[in-house]
């Protein structure tokens, strides 16, 4: 570009308008955190500093777990149907928001790379919230690796594979993240 930012138009229009889909997951998680998961840690936080009973400590634990996968579920659940639906409305939306029809693999790949990156970016969030810095910390980095790694393979492999890279390092980084925040919520 003329300011000296280097662009792929193919590759950005379609990350651009497929990560569109993210935007109502977002706010519904961020809802959720700020009223049900805050709720349920500040009642589980403040029983240890009342030293309550060790049943009570695990039964709020457990609640706390249960009501955090509940959450990330049904945030899954909206947006793998808003996924679905831009998916396979697509086609018929490329001309109108100003796509090629090259471009609907990409934009398709973003769709469903944002899905990943949304579990990605729950489950690390709420690790951090968890005060595990450290665990938070080695997702970020994985997270910046597996994209520079998988970003430079698809790019060797050619255009045909543009968005693949994005999208294995995404699927990658929400499997590890979901692990680490099950390993978190445990220790409890």
């Amino acid at each position: 570009l003329s300011n000296g930012l280097v662009s792929a138009p193919m590759y950005d229009g379609a990350m651009f308008l497929a990560y569109l889909v993210l935007i109502p997951a977002l706010g519904l998680f961020m809802t959720a955190i700020e009223t049900s998961f805050f709720e349920n840690s500040r009642r589980l936080l403040d029983s240890i500093e009342g030293k309550a009973p060790l049943a009570r400590l695990e039964g709020l634990a457990g609640a706390l777990e249960k009501q955090t996968y509940l959450t990330i579920y049904e945030v899954l659940l909206t947006l793998g149907a808003l996924c679905a639906l831009a998916s396979l409305l697509s086609p018929s939306a490329v001309s109108w928001v100003g796509l090629r029809f090259e471009q609907l693999g990409i934009l398709r790949l973003g769709i469903l790379a944002a899905f990943f990156q949304f579990m990605f970016l729950a489950c690390s969030s709420i690790v951090l919230f968890l005060d595990r810095q450290a665990e938070y910390l080695a997702l970020q980095l994985f997270f910046l690796a597996s994209q520079v790694l998988f970003t430079l393979i698809s790019i060797y492999l050619g255009p045909q594979y543009f968005g693949f890279g994005h999208l294995v390092a995404c699927a990658l980084s929400a499997v590890l993240s979901m692990d680490i925040l099950q390993r978190t919520l445990r220790r409890i």
